[in-house]
């Protein structure tokens, strides 16, 4: 029930009685509410992956809550009954649910279950509730998509194998009985074989298998020294399924030129569709199987590059095994076009070449005569519809966002029915994600919200306002103009009770990526700082995602430089304002938001202190230790850190060190792969041997997201809050 609706009744109620009665339901005064606090970070809960019905009836969806007794993260599938507004649990399982599909005619849903050794595939019966277990699996399956005709699921998984060429060590000498030796060392070949969150990646590739949606053995599609991922669509007749994979000879070092394929059930065949050089993947095929939807650069090699939505036409009989090369058979790809005939009739083309914002998460409308697709524009992530025939983009919602509840970056997820309604996940800045609906494109009734998960908590503490702020700075770097003072957008957090009649300390909070982006979304992190009574400000500066992308671009072989003077000039603007006290200022931030935290304080000492979180400070040495340090040369700076020394070095913060005066705490966690705690301890020891005042906070068994678990976001919170009231 909602909180609003108990209290009409209750307060109904309450007239009823004698007036000595109607103490206990006394309202209590707005002004005495309570601030956000840590410990309400464990009632926090948002929604992810709503899943419409075909109908257009029902929405299932994970409700994510966090778990005070273990530290982690619950997910459990929830059903929205729309006609009648019912939301109940919908299963009885005590363990953590993904994955939901419906099934072509809405008479079923698979889902995945967690279990002791992994995860499992389920399949749920509407109409009765019976559910079954359909899968034994030696791995995790991903990905789960239903065939057309509703009588098999398709999914990804990782199938096990040996070390390619790891087999070269001396044979031991025969080991005494009961004698103990150390363990036999991990000997590792290939270029990719760590994750950051995962650690080592066992040996083997990820294959698709198909399993019959009534219980079965799974068959394995693909084969060889190839990694098939959750990247695949149908075509509608179930006879194969287009998918997005790299199987060139050389693929480990040119990782980035995946091209899409043709696999044919009935002989496990291949033929290839796209010749790009250059990643093709977000495959969507369309409803009658005459068209695929995929999304598509030309490498070239730089920080940033915005995919384009292009459109593909099958030929008619594509599905015939003519002209193609068997998925298990041979090591090497067909070789280019001349072997697709008969699958793709023509080069694929562009649907929207001039729009200037990358388009994601492609859904075909179920006439096929248009796409929607999600993309960031000015720290909102909307929703488009987009007509095939003229290439119109129509807005259709811009509300989307809440893939977690600790920092505000853009995200969101959505579903469409085949009436054309839209399930979505919500975001505002005053509550994580809740399921909405929206009447459908084109339809002028607003999106109405169907889930309150928060309104147990927020409704009840009194939270930081949220505002927008815009400033102008440096120009362009590598735009057309770069004489014109660009704009940058950031937003503020106020303090609860902000008034006007004083001056706050401010937090810096820089975002990390750094091609990412932030919004004016909900965010734990953000209302803990301001509950101290910071203001909070979170800049997009140049490299953000959603303003272009040669506003993206601008950190090529250049970063950090400008997007310095974009956070400068916002704190300078805060103070214009006379909000900000001018000698009260903070900064802190994680990944890249660290980076520039490290940054600024080797170039500026007008902070009072600062918290570098997980960051980059020499580039020489993070390039080649990272869990993706094979996806830095010539990308961001020019060639190998041992090719070009110092022009890596001239961008790492570590070089800046001599100019450091801010006291300037450093946090990582220590199974951090992406920005390796050896980073860290950089920056805190030459800190140290300066006598700069400094701390290392060491977050054990922490990947590079530390606030992952619930008490890690409140410890680095307090941690970050504890080192900033020393300097107060």
């Amino acid at each position: 029930m909602r909180p609003a609706l108990l209290l009409l009744i209750i307060t109904a109620f309450a007239k009823t009685l004698p007036a000595a009665a109607t103490i206990g339901f006394a309202e209590t005064p707005l002004d005495t509410l309570p601030r956000f606090s840590p410990a309400d970070v464990f009632d926090l809960e948002y929604a992810t992956d709503p899943q419409i019905s075909p109908s257009g009836k029902t929405v299932v969806y994970l409700r994510n809550g966090f778990n005070v007794m273990t530290d982690g993260t619950d997910r459990r599938l929830w059903e929205l009954d729309l006609a009648s507004g019912g939301h109940r649990k919908l299963t009885l399982h005590e363990r953590n649910e993904s994955s939901p599909a419906w099934s072509p005619t809405g008479d079923r849903l698979a889902y995945t279950l967690s279990t002791d050794d992994g995860s499992e595939v389920y399949v749920r019966w509407m109409a009765t509730g019976q559910t079954a277990r359909l899968t034994t699996l030696p791995n995790s399956p991903r990905g789960l998509k239903w065939s057309p005709d509703g009588r098999q699921l398709a999914f990804a998984m990782h199938v096990d194998g040996a070390e390619a060429g790891g087999d070269f060590g001396l044979k031991m000498p025969d080991k005494p009985k009961d004698a103990k030796w150390a363990d036999k060392p991990r000997v590792t070949t290939r270029l990719k074989h760590e994750a950051d969150g995962s650690g080592y990646m066992p040996s083997g590739h990820g294959h698709l298998f198909v399993l019959p949606a009534d219980g079965g053995t799974p068959r394995q599609l693909t084969g060889g020294d190839y990694d098939y991922g959750t990247d695949f669509d149908w075509l509608p007749d179930g006879s194969a399924i287009v998918l997005s994979a790299n199987r060139r000879p050389d693929r480990e070092l040119a990782f980035r030129d995946d091209n899409l394929f043709l696999l044919r059930l009935a002989d496990t065949s291949l033929t290839q569709l796209t010749d790009n050089d250059g990643p093709d993947n977000g495959v969507a095929v369309s409803r009658d199987g005459k068209q695929v939807a995929f999304l598509s650069y030309a490498d070239r090699k730089v920080d940033y590059q915005m995919p384009k939505v292009m459109l593909l036409s099958l030929a008619a009989g594509s599905t015939s095994s003519a002209g193609s090369n068997s998925s298990t058979g041979s090591a090497k790809a067909t070789a280019g076009p001349s072997d697709t005939k008969g699958a793709a009739s023509a080069k694929p083309r562009p649907l929207l070449p001039d729009f200037d914002r990358e388009l994601e998460q492609l859904t075909w409308s179920a006439d096929g005569k248009a796409l929607y697709a999600t993309y960031t524009d000015a720290g909102l992530t909307k929703l488009a519809h987009v007509d095939i025939a003229s290439g119109r983009l129509t807005e259709v919602l811009r509300d989307l966002g809440g893939a977690g509840s600790g920092r505000p970056y853009t995200n969101g997820s959505y579903s469409v029915a085949d009436d054309g309604r839209i399930a979505y996940t919500q975001a505002l800045p005053a509550r994580p994600a809740d399921v909405a609906v929206h009447a459908g494109a084109f339809k002028k009734s607003l999106s109405a919200t169907l889930t309150d998960l928060n309104e147990d908590l927020l409704p009840y503490r009194e939270l930081g306002e949220v505002r927008e702020v815009k400033y102008g700075s440096r120009p362009m770097h590598y735009g057309s103009d770069t004489t014109k003072a660009i704009e940058v957008q950031g937003w503020i957090v106020l303090p609860p009770g902000y008034t006007k009649a004083r001056k706050y300390p401010v937090i810096v909070e820089n975002h990390g990526g750094p091609i990412l982006a932030y919004g004016p979304n909900f965010s734990a992190e953000m209302q803990l700082y301001a509950a101290a009574d910071y203001i909070v400000f979170y800049p997009n500066a140049r490299g953000s995602t959603g303003y272009g992308e040669a506003f993206s671009q601008e950190l090529y072989r250049n970063y950090p430089n400008e997007d310095y003077d974009d956070v400068m000039r916002g704190v300078d603007y805060l103070i214009g304002t006379g909000m900000v006290h001018p000698d009260s200022l903070y900064v802190t931030g994680g990944s890249a938001g660290g980076i520039m935290t490290a940054w600024i304080v080797g170039s500026t000492n007008r902070f009072r202190a600062a918290m570098v979180a997980k960051p980059v400070v020499n580039w020489i040495s993070k390039t080649l230790v990272a869990d993706n340090y094979y996806g830095y040369a010539n990308a961001r700076y020019e060639g190998q850190p041992y090719e070009n020394p110092m022009g890596f070095w001239k961008f790492s913060p570590l070089s800046l060190v001599g100019n450091v005066t801010t006291p300037t705490a450093v946090m990582v966690g220590l199974d951090d792969l992406r920005t390796p705690p050896s980073e860290a301890k950089q920056l805190y020891h030459a800190l140290k041997l300066r006598g700069v005042e400094t701390a290392l906070v060491e977050f054990p068994g922490a990947s590079h997201d530390i606030a992952r678990r619930p008490s890690q976001l409140i410890q680095q919170v307090n941690w970050t809050l504890g080192w900033f009231e020393k300097y107060r």
